[in-house]
């Protein structure tokens, strides 16, 4: 039994020439063509970043190493300066981290990733885990994108951001 388009319960479009056939094909693969290209557009261009701000704290966090109340040797201090070779900035999050001292584990995050290696993919996930932790969603995400553009087969990373 057909309806009244002439189209079977299979599908199949009964009485039709090669001609209609033909052109209802191509119509189609036409619509198909440009629903397909119009939805990998968005993809095809590099998504920006979402902007991340380090907190002033951190950018001295655990650099002094001295108990001076000198202001001079704090101003002299800059984003530029490296932390102490002996000092594991990474290290002190990941123990504040899981000693639940989530403030204290996004200072060290921060810290080592502007002082000694701001590409170092595992720290900026464990910053986003930090954030996640705070539900801050906006920094966590951008932190955790961070992470997967330094280390993109970082499974953890890519299961963070879901």
């Amino acid at each position: 039994t057909t309806n009244e388009a002439g189209v079977d319960e299979e599908g199949y479009l009964e009485g039709a020439s090669i001609e209609e056939l033909a052109k209802a094909w191509a119509e189609a693969e036409a619509e198909y063509s440009t629903d397909m290209a119009s939805m990998y557009q968005d993809y095809s261009e590099t998504p920006e970043l979402a902007p991340y701000e380090f907190s002033e704290e951190s950018r001295t966090y655990m650099l002094n190493s001295t108990t001076t109340t000198d202001t001079k040797e704090v101003v002299s201090t800059t984003n530029n300066d490296r932390a102490n070779p002996d000092l594991d900035l990474f290290g002190e999050g990941i123990r504040h981290f899981e000693a639940g001292e989530i403030h204290a584990a996004i200072l060290s995050f921060e810290s080592h990733l502007q002082n000694v290696d701001p590409d170092h993919a595992e720290a900026w996930r464990m910053l986003g885990k930090c954030h996640a932790e705070n539900d801050e969603d906006r920094k966590a995400i951008a932190c955790l994108e961070r992470a997967v553009e330094r280390d993109p087969y970082s499974t953890e990373s890519l299961l963070a951001l879901g």
